[in-house]
């Protein structure tokens, strides 16, 4: 099977390239939209893949989690219903992973 792109339905590397190719700090507050829209969009595939794609999503998670924490201070009340949604996506994948681990998974306990 071919890895996540956004011509199959999976996570647009383009959307969150910014996540994995810098420092957090360079994770700005207008890529809150956007990149949230697209963790809530993507519920179903972050949370039900395929073990093979393990280990991506629990990275992609961790990252996101934490890019999202980073910003947090700077919210505006517009960007905290889509910050809540991605948020809960997120806390879903991670407490789903606590009740069931899973040796595929790169974020453990």
């Amino acid at each position: 099977t071919k890895m996540a792109s956004l011509s199959d339905g999976g996570l647009s590397w383009s959307a969150v390239k910014n996540l994995l190719t810098t420092s957090y700090p360079a994770f700005k507050k207008s890529d809150i939209p956007e990149f949230t829209k697209l963790i809530v969009e993507k519920e179903n595939e972050i949370l039900h893949h395929e073990e093979e794609r393990e280990a991506f999503y629990s990275l992609f998670v961790a990252l996101a989690s934490n890019a999202l924490c980073s910003v947090s201070g700077t919210l505006s009340k517009t960007n905290l219903p889509h910050v809540s949604g991605a948020c809960k996506v997120l806390l879903s994948f991670l407490l789903s992973r606590l009740k069931t681990p899973n040796r595929a998974c790169a974020v453990t306990p």
